[in-house]
């Protein structure tokens, strides 16, 4: 009877544990499906689509250090800039990586690179980027979004 009851404690941990890490690689595929989907509206100007995955009150410290609050106001912005822009931008990403807070909280950092152009001046270039995610309903949104320049160190 004893043995049984083992048994069956293992077999009930083993069932909890590859549930959490399927539930896991799930939550990793959706999340990875919403940057590349999150990239492809950047990349064709799909304005409505790119702040869909922000929450409402999602923030973001842009390349030059600005902190900018609010979904409504992320999209003041982003019209903002693209009005000043030469052509269209592009972007690049690679080297993503998921992790999870919790449950409900990922952290994804990645390189990213831009072509931006005002007045002929390329400002975009290499950035290492992170964010903050949370599962709302089953739907992961952005909540938090940090661009940092590219700077090689000196070798001296």
């Amino acid at each position: 009877m004893k043995s049984s009851l083992i048994q069956l404690i293992i077999v009930f941990v083993f069932a909890s544990i590859t549930t959490t890490i399927s539930a896991q690689n799930t939550d990793v595929d959706k999340v990875k499906t919403l940057w590349s989907n999150l990239l492809d509206a950047y990349n064709t100007g799909n304005h409505d689509k790119i702040f869909s995955y922000y929450a409402d009150n999602a923030s973001m410290v842009t390349q030059d250090g600005s902190l900018i609050e609010g979904r409504k106001e992320l999209i003041e912005s982003w019209k903002g800039m693209m009005i000043m822009l030469d052509q269209k931008p592009a972007f690049s990403y690679a080297n993503l990586t998921v992790s999870f807070v919790s449950s409900d909280v990922a952290k994804l950092n990645w390189d990213n690179t831009t072509d931006i152009k005002i007045e002929g001046q390329q400002i975009g270039g290499k950035l290492k980027e992170s964010a903050v995610l949370n599962k709302i309903n089953d739907n992961w949104v952005i909540v938090s979004d940090t661009l940092r320049p590219f700077m090689g160190m000196s070798s001296n």
